[in-house]
């Protein structure tokens, strides 16, 4: 009679793990897979997993540049997910012994590499992807410390899918924008007509757009008396954001005294807005930035313009320091008025409206486009929803649909300033 797994447990080519290493593996394996499982369910989830809160190693390794390879379509805890789970079959099943070994080679090297980048990058550590690393330590102690003779000639694969593993995530690195961008179906939005109107709605450029929200709390830019009143909902940690301010600002050169735009703020971060699953590391200082820009509204509204200017209107790839935006914001207003506006209740409460407006908005979009940023919002009820095409397109769209016209007087557009 054939030999019961459990007595002979290798195959042709695959080193014999007795019955307490083979379980050991087995055991790991289980548990890897539910724990990359879990950190790849977690990347759609709107609430953060039991110790991983905003601003957490969870959020900065699984939402910035380290969690995507090459793409921000390729996650790397789906690519840890199956490799879980060949290594649950090959200790599970005999005729896939032989892939046993290299499988648990290739998940400690990763995991060796993603130690490295929690340590020495992100500087700060991932509870699960920490437990996850420490089943691969285990798999492979067990399966070397009984298949020494076969390390060598099973490592040449392992190695070189870690060392592509390295190279892709360093070569091409995907940024914060990018993930944003796969998760919300696109880099580039077209028009998104709510569900209320109709495509064909006419403009009416005198009435004031309904918004299904009092708006008036809202930080306003251009003349009181424009005809047309624009909604744009944005963070000023946002690249496309920064985008569209400055096809905003070309527009308001060209028709000054036609448009008026309201600042909806809508910062991609979860400590102020319950819609963001993760905060991406190049967002993490989004509240706090809306807020100073805010407590410039509240204390010197007539100053809100250079503010808002000063966050956006620069050619860095990296969004304004927290610590400088502070200190032009009390350049403008005073540090007396400053700190009494970011303290009051006022900040919050235009933060959360916004936050709040900016999900009701996107979700009544046909399709929804949910918490996409950039927004902005016409008079006759289109939505164009994150980056633009070009300047150009969005300046005709603007005249096409609010019937624009050429004016000679200039704007308060603050210049745009380059970066420090």
């Amino acid at each position: 009679m054939p030999k019961a797994d459990a007595v002979d447990n290798s195959s042709a080519g695959a080193p014999h793990l007795p019955d307490a290493a083979l379980w050991g593996v087995r055991v790991v394996a289980v548990i890897g897979v539910a724990l990359t499982a879990l950190l790849v369910v977690q990347a759609n989830r709107a609430d953060p997993l039991p110790g991983c809160g905003s601003g957490s190693g969870c959020e900065a390794l699984l939402a910035g540049r380290w969690a995507y390879w090459v793409s921000p379509h390729v996650s790397v805890a789906l690519l840890g997910l199956l490799t879980w789970v060949g290594i649950a079959a090959a200790a599970w099943w005999r005729g896939f012994r032989e892939v046993l070994l290299p499988l648990t080679m290739l998940a400690a090297g990763a995991a060796a590499w993603f130690v490295l980048v929690q340590a020495l990058l992100v500087r700060q550590w991932c509870p699960y992807c920490l437990a996850a690393h420490g089943c691969a330590a285990v798999a492979v102690a067990a399966t070397l410390w009984h298949g020494q003779r076969a390390a060598w000639s099973a490592l040449g694969l392992p190695a070189v899918a870690v060392a592509l593993l390295i190279a892709g995530q360093v070569a091409f690195p995907v940024d914060a924008e990018a993930v944003l961008d796969a998760r919300d179906g696109g880099e580039v939005a077209a028009e998104a007509v709510p569900a209320t109107a109709s495509a064909d709605a006419a403009v009416e450029p005198i009435e004031p757009p309904t918004y299904g929200h009092d708006t008036t709390p809202f930080p306003r830019l251009g003349p009181a008396d424009a005809p047309h009143e624009l909604l744009v909902f944005s963070d000023y940690t946002c690249g496309h954001c920064r985008t569209l301010y400055r096809y905003l600002a070309t527009a308001r050169q060209r028709f000054p005294d036609q448009l008026r735009l309201v600042a909806v703020p809508a910062p991609i971060n979860r400590f102020c807005n319950p819609h963001v699953p993760f905060t991406p590391p190049v967002h993490r200082d989004a509240c706090r930035i809306a807020r100073m820009a805010l407590a410039v509204w509240l204390a010197e509204p007539e100053r809100f313009a250079e503010m808002h200017g000063y966050l956006f209107g620069f050619t860095g790839s990296t969004p304004r320091d927290p610590a400088d935006a502070r200190a032009f914001a009390v350049s403008l207003v005073g540090e007396e008025a400053f700190v009494a506006a970011l303290g009051g209740e006022g900040v919050n409460e235009i933060v959360s409206a916004g936050v709040a407006l900016n999900f009701e908005i996107g979700r009544a979009t046909d399709p929804p486009v949910d918490n996409a940023l950039p927004k902005l919002v016409l008079p006759d009820g289109h939505v164009f929803a994150k980056r633009p095409r070009s300047e150009d397109w969005l300046l005709n769209q603007l005249q096409a649909r609010l019937g624009l016209g050429t004016n000679d007087r200039a704007a308060d557009v603050p210049p745009k300033q380059t970066s420090p």
